[in-house]
């Protein structure tokens, strides 16, 4: 099968979609898929080309002429590369790929490939779109019922869950030297920023950290709320809370851990939480959009209410307090990590193309 993958860049910089698409990349090339990624590209260019599959750079911009360049650019390379499937992982180039496939029907008759779109986050403004496609998967429940309420039929809806054990990007966790924490380190992996909920650890964390000396808050990604980090800095916990910016090796933290903690106001279906489970972690989160699903509805970590503080703070408590907690958490996430492979995910998404290639053939 001939597939192309259409995202942004191939930048190791943390991003989950970008993740997700070179992880498909990589795992359809070893498997005998003939696969193209097209993009700005960026570190992970040499990773798929290990793995077999090409990259063809695609200029990308928002300027109305970078615009007219990426889609004269994604035109010429879809109609050289011949796909059977193209597999569009943003919203800009779903729009620019369903224009250049009408533009194509409309001149010299209907392409033979199909389209398909993954929507990871759904609150975008715009995100509609991505249902032009022929098919439109959502990484989570809960982000399709919310395309639902876009009117996206069923018939052209699926859901295929994020994976990433066994990721070509990464060594094992269980390989990774766990990094040297003095105390119980509470992580956040991610970004620091409003969506993420960085401001609610923060306060949560305030209000019991006089009970735990030894605990500290360690943010692991990019410090892009920088107001935040400012508050921090000027707080008398600014030498327990550390904004420690992105680990392209985070399992070297994870490993080291008491416990991590995402507290987004939204997510669909966060691959950090894949990631904490893989290490061997207990986990809390917010029961926002795809988190619940993620954590097993709450078997495999500790749920609350989104910007809940007072919740936060006790869930963290409950694992400071007693490790049984965390132990029984962990065992329920590794007893269900095989589902969330990266193996897994891309068969679902072959088994996508596949049903996609033989209704075109109708």
């Amino acid at each position: 099968m001939r597939i192309v993958h259409l995202v942004n860049d191939l930048a190791d910089a943390g991003n989950g979609i970008i993740n997700v698409a070179v992880d498909l990349a990589c795992e359809q090339a070893r498997t005998g898929h003939d696969v193209t990624v097209m993009s700005r590209g960026g570190e992970y260019v040499d990773l798929i080309e290990r793995f077999g599959a090409r990259h063809v750079p695609l200029p990308i911009g928002r300027r109305p002429a970078d615009v007219a360049a990426t889609t004269t650019a994604l035109a010429v390379g879809v109609d050289r590369l011949d796909p059977d499937v193209v597999h569009s992982h943003t919203l800009m180039l779903a729009g620019l790929a369903y224009a250049v496939r009408t533009r194509a029907a409309a001149t010299r008759g209907r392409p033979r490939y199909r389209l398909v779109t993954t929507v990871h986050n759904e609150y975008q403004r715009g995100v509609s779109l991505m249902g032009l496609a022929h098919m439109t998967v959502s990484v989570s429940h809960a982000v399709d019922t919310a395309m639902a309420r876009r009117r996206i039929p069923v018939g052209r809806r699926r859901v295929v869950h994020n994976g990433t054990v066994g990721t070509p990007r990464r060594r094992p966790a269980a390989s990774v030297e766990p990094a040297a924490v003095d105390g119980r380190m509470i992580v956040v992996l991610g970004a620091v920023s409003h969506r993420k909920g960085s401001d609610v650890v923060v306060d949560a964390f305030t209000r019991l950290a006089d009970d735990y000396p030894d605990a500290s808050v360690w943010f692991v990604g990019n410090p892009d709320w920088t107001e935040l980090v400012d508050r921090v800095a000027a707080s008398p916990l600014s030498d327990r809370i550390r904004f420690a910016g992105l680990n392209r090796e985070p399992a070297t933290v994870l490993r080291a851990a008491t416990m991590m903690v995402l507290a987004s106001r939204h997510d669909p279906f966060p691959l950090v939480l894949l990631e904490a489970k893989e290490a061997g972690l207990p986990i809390i989160g917010s029961a926002v959009d795809g988190v619940p699903e993620a954590l097993d509805d709450g078997a495999s970590g500790l749920l609350f209410p989104a910007e809940d503080v007072a919740a936060l703070e006790t869930a963290m408590r409950r694992v400071l307090d007693d490790p049984a907690v965390g132990e029984r958490l962990v065992a329920a996430g590794d007893e269900g990590l095989a589902r969330y492979s990266a193996a897994r995910m891309s068969a679902d998404y072959v088994d996508v193309y596949l049903e996609q290639i033989a209704l075109g053939a109708r």
